[in-house]
């Protein structure tokens, strides 16, 4: 009930042997049925019986193999480990087909693992084979740094049952971001002499969200994150403004008056603040102190 198989086919001069050739090869392993059914006789008259048979057509298809992290995934975990999994099982490339071990497969050459790309530096790992001879776990001795560009690769170095070696193939993905974003407060902590028409600043090292619902800042987002008082965290409120640039990365703060002579001002910003990768920032402040009114 299959699909039909094109092709031709000759009898001898003898008619005796007929030979049936296929338009083309057949498929890696693939199951052919051939059958003649009771059309032919001898010169007895006597007929054939139909008859058939079933063949399996010859292994001639390399492993493959699929990587996970997959190539140009992004966002991986800087703990996490590499796999390479064979659709079947494989042995070592040599005239033996040695069965795989740990110690081969981490063996110098084996497994290529760097920073960046092919001309990056080595990462040292360790890696085992499972007890089906399918997969391979790659564990690298240390975590991957925030944002770092991996690349991992496979030469040929392994072979199915019937000798057909894999094909090498190379992957290359990036850890994820782990790293909180900074911020600087102008005026500085313990600045002193601050002009009283000052605005503040809080300069971020990346762009930044809502941490509560990964909201786009709008300035009225920006100025629910802050805090201005006298004198400390529970002094009185003043009253501001405050308005985020995207481009610059920073949160302006504008009070609605002129600080009073040598007022002492505090401003704080809660941790609802984080980056695109979810690294939220701590909550952090600043005290600075305005300047004498008339002092020269």
């Amino acid at each position: 009930s299959g699909s039909d198989i094109a092709f031709s086919a000759i009898i001898d001069s003898d008619k005796k042997i007929i030979t049936i050739n296929p338009t083309s090869n057949f498929s890696s392993k693939q199951v052919v049925y051939v059958a003649i059914g009771n059309t032919v006789e001898n010169t007895c008259g006597t007929a054939l019986s139909a008859a058939s048979a079933t063949f399996t057509a010859a292994d001639t298809a390399g492993p493959t193999d699929t990587w996970s992290p997959a190539n140009s995934d992004t966002g991986v975990a800087v703990n996490s480990n590499i796999t390479l999994t064979f659709n079947e099982t494989v042995v070592q490339n040599n005239v033996a087909g040695t069965e795989l071990t740990d110690s081969i497969v981490s063996g110098s050459g084996f497994i290529t693992l760097r920073d960046t790309d092919v001309n990056g530096s080595d990462i040292a790992f360790a890696a085992t084979i499972d007890s089906d001879k399918k997969v391979i776990t790659i564990n690298p001795d240390s975590d991957f740094s925030s944002e770092q560009v991996i690349y991992v690769a496979i030469g040929t170095p392994v072979k199915d049952s019937s000798g057909n070696t894999n094909t090498d193939s190379s992957i290359t993905f990036t850890a994820k971001d782990t790293i909180t974003p900074t911020l600087t407060f102008s005026p500085l902590n313990g600045a002193t002499d601050v002009a009283i028409d000052s605005v503040i600043e809080l300069e971020f090292s990346e762009a930044i969200r809502r941490a509560s619902d990964d909201a786009t800042i709008t300035d009225a987002i920006a100025k629910g994150f802050i805090t201005l008082k006298t004198t400390n965290s529970s002094g009185s409120d003043i009253d501001f403004g405050a308005t985020y640039n995207l481009t610059t990365k920073m949160i302006t703060i504008t009070p609605v008056s002129d600080f009073s002579s040598q007022q002492v001002v505090y401003v704080g910003i809660s941790n609802n603040v984080e980056d695109d990768a979810n690294n939220a920032i701590s909550a952090s402040s600043a005290i600075f102190t305005a300047r004498e009114i008339g002092a020269t």
